[in-house]
């Protein structure tokens, strides 16, 4: 049942967030009366908050409120990191491998999601903050809830399968080359989670995955530049 839940929250949350962050109706709240500009700090936070409350708060209360289900069986403990304290290596991969498939004209084009020519310290502060809040939600619920417990029920081929299949087809809007690359990186969080049982490392790895590619797109973006 769990399971079940699982998969049809992953997918309901992540069209329902994906039509509500792309609506000219929630845009339009962050459009100043003066001079008519867009707000893209407010925007990217209300993504982000909405994203961290409609794939992992909303989920989380239903799972933890009707199953006697306990937050260690989803990912939520410190799980097996400290036996495994070398695989942090790997959020160095990450950034490394970043660092040039950021220059890509395509990634910088779509990337930082607030497009700001002048980039000061604030301003990356609240894409790391906002990133970190959004991940949160999102790892607890792929890697947590909807991993574990396809696993638990189903075994490790269906449940990375599962996921898989889903977490790249919520990377379609952002086009064909992002959802293949979803597979081998869903595949990588699964396996670190699964390694652990603790969802702290690949939520680490993807917010590692965010935050150099805002920073790197910067750096290579010739319209924008570090202030």
């Amino acid at each position: 049942m769990i399971a079940a839940i699982s998969i049809f929250t992953s997918i309901i949350g992540s069209l329902l967030l994906y039509r509500i962050n792309n609506s000219m109706r929630f845009r339009l709240l962050f459009q100043s009366r003066r001079n008519g500009n867009i707000s893209f700090t407010g925007i990217f936070l209300f993504n982000k908050i909405n994203g961290f409350i409609i794939l992992g708060m909303i989920p989380g209360i239903l799972v933890f409120a009707f199953f006697p289900i306990s937050p260690a069986e989803v990912g939520l403990s410190f799980g097996l990191n400290n036996v495994y304290w070398y695989l942090p290596g790997i959020l160095l991969i990450v950034v490394v491998t970043n660092y040039f498939l950021a220059s890509n004209p395509d990634t910088f084009s779509r990337y930082p999601e607030m497009r700001f020519k002048e980039w000061t310290k604030a301003r990356i502060a609240v894409t790391a903050v906002g990133w970190t809040i959004y991940l949160l939600g999102y790892e607890f619920l792929f890697r947590g809830l909807l991993f574990f417990s396809v696993y638990h029920s189903f075994g490790l081929l269906a449940s990375l399968a599962v996921n898989v299949i889903i977490y790249s087809l919520v990377h379609l809007p952002k086009g064909k080359a992002e959802m293949i690359g979803a597979i081998p990186f869903g595949i990588l969080l699964c396996c670190m989670a699964l390694l652990t049982n603790s969802i702290i490392l690949p939520f680490l790895i993807h917010l590692s995955l965010a935050l150099s590619t805002d920073y790197f797109s910067i750096h290579y973006n010739p319209k924008m530049k570090l202030v």
